[in-house]
């Protein structure tokens, strides 16, 4: 098979796609940099007066006044930084599966084992980071709520009651799903093709 519309994008997919590689290790170092700093240097990083609660769309500037918690916030800082290093690390990871994926595509041949097999490898990695992102999205809402003292910020006639809903997103098993099912369809297209080049 030769695709010279499929090969042409196919290079210039994989160019973008090592160049996100390269970015998401490097911001992955960078994270763990940042957690270190945060574990070495803890309050000295931030003082209360700089501190910003963001709730969705509203951000609040906190004053001195505000009663925040500063050791909750270090360890929301670290835990966040140190989340954010085990993602772009294994954002690189699908990036280096998909450089797999392309690297046949790039000479016309769409069907090669590699391929199957790094779809369900990346199937398994969007599983691995969706639940981690949800499990650290709860976990940095729980010392938020630890570190800021919600129910002391909003003290008001207005309101009778704080109630905390942590919600999890399972839109990643979808895609999980998608990816196991390309690579079952790529898995039959490449014996398609090995029959096909036997014949020949």
């Amino acid at each position: 098979m030769n695709n010279t519309k499929m090969i042409r994008t196919a290079k210039n997919l994989d160019t973008f796609v090592n160049v996100v590689k390269k970015v998401t290790f490097a911001m992955g170092i960078a994270c763990i940099v940042i957690a270190c700093l945060t574990l070495i240097f803890g309050e000295k990083m931030f003082t209360a007066g700089d501190l910003t609660l963001d709730l969705d769309f509203i951000k609040f500037h906190l004053n001195n006044n505000a009663n925040v918690n500063e050791a909750y916030i270090k360890f929301y800082v670290f835990a966040a930084t140190l989340g954010g290093s085990v993602l772009c690390f294994l954002f690189s990871y699908v990036a280096k599966l998909l450089h797999k994926i392309l690297s046949p595509m790039k000479i016309g041949r769409p069907f090669e084992p590699e391929i199957s097999e790094s779809l369900k490898k990346m199937g398994w990695v969007v599983l691995i980071v969706g639940l981690f992102s949800e499990v650290l999205g709860v976990l940095a809402r729980a010392l938020l709520i630890k570190a800021y003292t919600i129910n002391e910020l909003f003290i008001s006639p207005a309101i009778t009651k704080t109630e905390f809903v942590f919600t999890i997103n399972f839109n990643f098993v979808l895609i999980t799903c998608i990816l196991f099912f390309l690579s079952y369809i790529f898995s039959y297209g490449q014996i398609l093709q090995q029959d096909s080049d036997e014949t020949l």
